[in-house]
């Protein structure tokens, strides 16, 4: 079942099928630098993660035919009315050619079309300016507090939080 399309881009919903080539992806090193988790993944503990996962949307991102990475809503919960946005290209072939952007535009129509979410954030390591860029594309905007820096290889780093709306934010004029 394909979930939705554009101009060459689909996601699908990810089956336990999936786990290999999604582990595959989250272990290559130009993937993992840039993911929260510090141990790399196994088949067996990303099957266990998929089984056990609630209030999750997660997609394969899907190019020319080939999967190529995956997107997803997290913390989907019908009373905040907010959902945590995330995708990662594990296809260097795929990078650079506007698929992360596609993919994200069909993860967002949903999240604020059927799944009717108020607003959508990530969270990402301040120096991931490819993750920056992708979000600025899609209409996020960097807001603060910024979440506290996790550790990374033994390294502590900083990381951002930004947020989109389904419509531009309004905000109160207030006049003197």
């Amino acid at each position: 079942m394909i979930a939705a399309t554009a101009r060459e881009v689909a996601i699908r919903p990810v089956t336990e099928a999936d786990a290999a080539l999604i582990v595959g992806w989250r272990g290559r090193d130009d993937v993992h630098c840039w993911l929260f988790a510090e141990e790399r993944p196994t088949i067996e503990a990303h099957i266990q993660w998929f089984r056990s996962v609630k209030e999750r949307e997660e997609f394969v991102i899907v190019w020319r035919g080939a999967p190529v990475g995956t997107c997803g809503l997290a913390n989907v919960r019908v009373e905040s009315g907010s959902a945590e946005y995330g995708i990662m290209l594990g296809e260097p072939v795929a990078r650079g050619k506007g698929v992360a952007l596609r993919a994200g535009r069909l993860l967002l129509a949903r999240a604020f079309g059927p799944l009717g979410r108020s607003v959508v954030w990530a969270e990402r390591f301040a120096d991931n300016y490819a993750c920056a860029r992708h979000l600025a594309g899609l209409g996020f905007v960097t807001v603060l507090p910024a979440p506290a820096p996790r550790t990374k290889d033994g390294v502590l780093r900083k990381t951002m939080r930004a947020c989109v709306w389904p419509r531009p934010k309004m905000h109160p004029v207030v006049e003197d």
